[in-house]
C-alpha cells in the first residue's frame, strides 16, 4: 500500500496597506454630507483624549525604540498623561 503524501501549503499573511487602515477608522456623514466626525470600526468615536494617547504611545515607541510595548508599557504611557485610579 503506497502512503499519499500531504504537501502544506504555507500561508503568507497579507500585508498591511493604507486602505486596509483607511478601512479600520471611517468617517461619518451626517445625511446633508457633513462630517460628523471620526468612529472607529467599533463605532467609537475618536475624539482628542483617544487622538492625545495614540500621539503619546506612538513617542514613547520611537523614544524607547520598541513596535510593540508591553501592557506594563502602555500603562506607564496612560499615567504619564495623568489618568490614575
Amino acid at each position: 500500500m503506497a502512503s499519499a503524501k500531504k504537501t502544506r501549503t504555507k500561508s503568507t499573511p497579507r500585508k498591511k496597506t493604507n486602505s486596509d487602515a483607511a478601512s479600520s477608522t471611517a468617517t461619518l456623514e451626517d445625511d446633508d454630507g457633513e462630517d460628523a466626525g471620526r468612529s472607529t470600526s467599533m463605532g467609537l468615536a475618536v475624539d482628542e483624549e483617544v487622538l492625545e494617547f495614540i500621539a503619546a504611545l506612538d513617542r514613547f515607541k520611537k523614544e524607547h525604540n520598541r513596535n510593540f510595548p508591553s501592557w506594563s508599557e502602555v500603562l506607564h504611557v496612560v499615567k504619564s498623561l495623568g489618568y490614575r485610579r
